[in-house]
């Protein structure tokens, strides 16, 4: 069966999907690795700005965030 060809914005789509899943799972690792009990919200102000001023976009860094904030929560 030949490989469906995707257009650019679906090939953008799934290439940034991927960028996100590399990103969440790196920051698992660091936070499993540091603990999440020193996570401030002043960390995560910080965390917000690099990320979004590194490109990675709004939408993308809040659900990273969100993400973060409710395993710091549990």
């Amino acid at each position: 069966m030949a490989e469906e060809k995707l257009g650019f914005f679906a090939r953008l789509k799934k290439g940034l999907s991927k960028t996100k899943a590399n990103i969440s799972d790196n920051m698992d690792i660091i936070f499993n690795t540091y603990g999440y009990e020193k996570v401030s919200e002043e960390f995560l102000e910080e965390l917000e700005e690099t990320m979004i001023m590194g490109d990675i976009g709004v939408q993308t860094t809040e659900e990273l965030l969100d993400d973060l904030r409710q395993k710091v929560k549990d």
